[in-house]
């Protein structure tokens, strides 16, 4: 619950209520129909997971795969109710019906609780994520384009910018955007500019512009081996 509370940033109502098909680990997304679950405003989200470390996506992939290994179906509850489990291997059912997920977000809270108690700290709440995630954005996304997909994927509908190409932003350069991120594709338009003038033999070696380009040359070749 807590690792995708910070993978997703979903609110506690929409979180509580996800279902195991809103979950697609190969495009690494997730789809909430407002029909079936929670969403602020009655509308439904497709949000791509953020770029928040690969520990988070191996937590809530390794809860997948037990959820199915316990024969959870799609229109089951990605976090069932106490009710619906029996031991650790197998789900509780008395009908072909969908489990259902909890009715409130207490259960989102109570995970919290236990998680902030663990870890040795005081007690955090679910909307703790979401602002942490907000304030991760304000490091990480370095351009424009990173900043409009990174607010758009939190579920804010308007931001202050002056182009309006990133307005119009679509789901699929949303990915792309947030991906690069992942992938710790973080330059700025100046560096970029400032690399093609290192490809193109225009800087003069040993300034500081030559420095700052050939660092940035050698860590966009680390991230290609890896």
């Amino acid at each position: 619950v807590v690792a995708s509370a910070f993978l997703f940033a979903l609110r506690a109502g929409t979180l509580a209520s996800l279902r195991f098909r809103d979950i697609d680990v190969e495009v690494k997304e997730v789809r909430v129909d407002a029909s079936k679950s929670r969403v602020k405003n009655g509308q439904s989200l497709h949000v791509f997971w953020f770029p928040v470390g690969r520990e988070f996506e191996d937590i809530v992939i390794k809860w997948l795969d037990e959820l199915r290994a316990c024969g959870a179906q799609s229109g089951d509850a990605l976090s069932p109710p106490d009710a619906a489990l029996e031991g650790r291997s197998t789900l509780l059912r008395h009908s072909d019906e969908p489990i259902l997920p909890w009715a409130s977000n207490d259960a989102i809270g109570r995970a919290f609780t236990i998680a902030s108690a663990a870890a040795g700290l005081l007690r955090y709440t679910p909307h703790a994520a979401r602002h942490c995630i907000a304030e991760l954005g304000k490091t990480l996304c370095r351009t424009e384009a990173a900043r409009e997909a990174w607010s758009k994927n939190l579920g804010h509908s308007k931001r202050q910018i002056t182009e309006s190409h990133y307005a119009k932003m679509t789901p699929a350069r949303r990915k792309v955007e947030l991906d690069r991120l992942r992938r710790g594709e973080i330059e700025t338009e100046a560096e970029k500019d400032l690399l093609l003038m290192f490809h193109e033999h225009r800087l003069v070696r040993g300034t500081p512009e030559f420095e700052q380009a050939e660092k940035l040359h050698a860590a966009r070749m680390e991230r290609l081996r890896d």
